[in-house]
């Protein structure tokens, strides 16, 4: 159901919650190939972090370090970046609100995340 989801109405919510449930069910390599498919249709940080996150799962003992490494610097990204943007004054947080914060409207925050730093206008 979350597969026909996320094909449906791609969002980085979807993908995360999915990658978990094929992660848990299918193993780290169902998880890793979901994640990469992804990645070609959609690159992203979060993807990147979540295909990082497989490999680990699956690597032998001397790759984790330098895996885990990777996946740190990418995770320091992935904090800085504003998750949401108000449509109304362009107020950037890391999570949804119903009522703007910046502006005090209710209701202007679409329900997808973006993946774009702080301070970037579009």
């Amino acid at each position: 159901m979350l597969r026909s989801y996320e094909d449906q109405y791609p969002s980085l919510d979807l993908l995360n919650a999915l990658f978990s449930q094929v992660l848990a069910h299918e193993g780290a390599d169902a998880a890793a190939q979901l994640i990469k498919d992804e990645l070609v249709r959609n690159p992203t940080l979060l993807g990147l972090d979540k295909l990082l996150e497989a490999q680990l799962v699956a690597a032998p003992a001397e790759r984790r370090h330098d895996l885990e490494l990777v996946k740190g610097l990418v995770a320091q990204h992935i904090k800085r970046l504003g998750m949401y943007r108000c449509e109304q004054c362009g107020f950037r947080a890391k999570q949804y609100y119903w009522r703007c914060p910046g502006c005090g409207k209710w209701e202007t925050y679409t329900p997808r995340r973006t993946e774009t730093p702080d301070g970037y206008v579009a």
